[in-house]
């Protein structure tokens, strides 16, 4: 692979953390208003979640198309206009009369934010290889590790500042303009020479060509699955720590940006044991703390047992424990196919937000003081991504 004279600077990692950021933490941000919300529009919990499914969706669709583009086009013209869509949509969500068009605009906000977390991948893909990838993927989720941890505390500051959980959209829109004028200063990491000129046809040859490869598709599938698990973890946890738990607003956005602590905790970890430790190992740490978390809770849900402390400590297991698989299994997949980079990292998030958005309403069907729903989901997930990181571990020795 010919070098670039670019490379992956600290700056540079920095910047494309702050637009792939954007999906993380919308999700995330109006986590704090899901009751006031299914009281304001007199609806249900599991039709509020429909909100995040949309959103996920959203950004599956959004990085499949996206990803694709960014191969023909350049990466950076792809993330400034995704920057400016994001914008527009969450404005649409401030002013939205139901919940029915709040569900088509949280759609419209996924899709936009697609392009910062895709081609965002898609550039680190395109600068770096073997483990200065996997310390690289590792290092982006780091960053954008702090979504999760800023996400509901900023929203909760938004609601009472701003008037409301409307608030909060207006604040995203201000942050995505903010984006937009820092991606201005993005070098182009793909020159015009690696860029393919076809249309839909070539993109579905990549699409196929990257599908096609096993190892991509093994250590993908670790993420997808462990993904959806630990979306459903983010769905249901407002309805868990507050309604169960009987936690305020304001207790909840603790607990959750200590979790967010905890992600960045193993990201941070990951980065450390790649230098002594197989990406695949570490992969295998992370679905091992996942499947504990989710037994974990499920025999809390069997002995009707919620202590708050032991639920707490479940949920810090399933929700950090992808610190350890994303950034090793990322570099793992893409490292037979880069030659289609943008559409490797379009795939692999695409999917990855298809089984979020099948996670969210799944964990809120028996209401919102229900926890067994979650614990299921979760455990199910945890069950596909180890066996997809055991299907790979053998392929890697082989």
């Amino acid at each position: 692979m010919k070098k670039t004279a670019l490379s992956l600077t600290t700056p540079l990692l920095l910047v494309l953390s702050l637009a792939g950021i954007m999906g993380p933490l919308g999700t995330d941000l109006y986590l704090p208003a899901f009751p006031i919300m299914v009281t304001e529009f007199g609806t249900t919990a599991a039709n509020v979640q429909l909100t995040l499914t949309a959103f996920t969706i959203g950004m599956a669709v959004g990085q499949l198309v996206v990803g694709s583009l960014s191969d023909r086009f350049g990466r950076k013209p792809i993330m400034l206009i995704g920057a400016v869509a994001v914008a527009l949509s969450s404005s649409a969500c401030a002013i939205a009369p139901s919940i029915s068009f709040l569900v088509i605009a949280c759609g419209f906000i996924g899709l936009s934010t697609s392009a910062g977390i895709a081609v965002g991948r898609a550039v680190v893909a395109d600068l770096t290889t073997g483990v200065q990838a996997a310390r690289s993927f590792s290092l982006l989720g780091l960053i954008v590790g702090f979504g999760p941890i800023l996400g509901p505390i900023a929203g909760a500051v938004a609601m009472l500042l701003l008037g409301g959980w409307r608030g909060i959209f207006w604040a995203f829109t201000v942050f995505a303009v903010i984006v937009f004028f820092v991606l201005l200063g993005v070098p182009e990491s793909l020159p015009a020479e690696k860029r393919h000129g076809g249309g839909l046809s070539t993109m579905f040859r990549s699409v196929k060509v990257v599908l096609g490869n096993r190892t991509f598709v093994v250590f993908a599938a670790s993420i997808w699955f462990g993904f959806g698990a630990m979306f459903g973890y983010i769905s249901a946890s407002a309805f868990i720590v507050q309604s169960v738990l009987g936690m305020s607003p304001l207790e909840y956005t603790y607990v959750f940006g200590g979790i967010g602590i905890g992600l960045m905790a193993t990201g941070y970890l990951t980065t450390r044991l790649l230098k002594i430790w197989a990406a695949s190992k570490i992969i295998l740490v992370g679905q091992i703390q996942l499947i504990t978390g989710s037994l974990g809770l499920l025999a809390l849900v069997l002995i009707d047992d919620m202590n708050p402390a032991a639920v707490i400590f479940c949920l810090l297991l399933i929700g950090s424990s992808m610190g350890f698989v994303f950034g090793p299994a990322s570099s793992l997949a893409v490292s037979e196919v880069r030659q289609s980079a943008g559409t490797a990292m379009a795939i692999l998030g695409s999917v990855q937000f298809v089984f979020a958005g099948i996670a969210a309403p799944m964990v809120g069907i028996a209401g919102k003081t229900q926890v067994w729903p979650f614990a299921l989901v979760s455990l199910t997930f945890a069950l596909l991504a180890m066996a997809a990181v055991t299907v790979g571990r053998r392929h890697e020795s082989r």
